[in-house]
């Protein structure tokens, strides 16, 4: 989950396969109670308590990362496999690739959470509208994401201004 905040109104389900960095120091859960988590630091082998509250001031702050499941066996296996602890040791080419499928997924996300907050903005007028992820909307929303997609590929093909600045396409 590294990435995501929490905050005091989302719960974040954490389980012994997480890996979780608080402040630069390694963490795992050994408990769980009903307002939050035991949580071990693997350095000093001491234990501490850390409510919901607690756990969304680090997140919001930036002082937490959790990875999900980055212990867990399949997980694990995958790393070996790929013989790389980061996107950044794969070659340059697996790089781009993961990164142009990154941008498209990413983009859709986005796509999907306008989609939805204009939804609930007609609400009122009483009718239903289909989902993005629906086969008949799902056309419509690719070509939108290729296009942006694509000009924001042109924006980053073009050369800088002299401050620095990206070029008007115009000029």
């Amino acid at each position: 989950m590294a990435g995501a905040n929490l905050t005091p109104r989302t719960r974040q389900r954490l389980g012994v396969s997480d890996a979780i960095t608080i402040d630069g120091e390694a963490y795992r859960v050994t408990g769980k109670s009903p307002g939050g988590y035991v949580l071990q630091c693997v350095a000093t082998g001491l234990h501490e308590g850390f409510d919901g509250a607690r756990l969304a001031a680090l997140s919001l702050a930036g002082r937490i990362e959790i990875s999900i499941g980055h212990h867990d066996a399949l997980t694990v296996r995958t790393r070996m496999t790929a013989d790389a602890g980061s996107v950044a040791a794969l070659p340059l080419r697996d790089q781009q690739i993961i990164a142009r499928k990154l941008e498209w997924i990413t983009t859709f996300l986005e796509y999907e959470a306008n989609q939805i907050n204009n939804q609930n903005g007609q609400q009122g007028r009483g009718r239903k509208q289909a989902s993005v992820r629906s086969a008949r909307r799902m056309e419509d929303a690719l070509v939108e994401i290729g296009k942006a997609v694509k000009a924001r590929a042109d924006a980053r093909a073009r050369p800088l201004a002299e401050d620095g600045t990206s070029q008007d396409p115009l000029r």
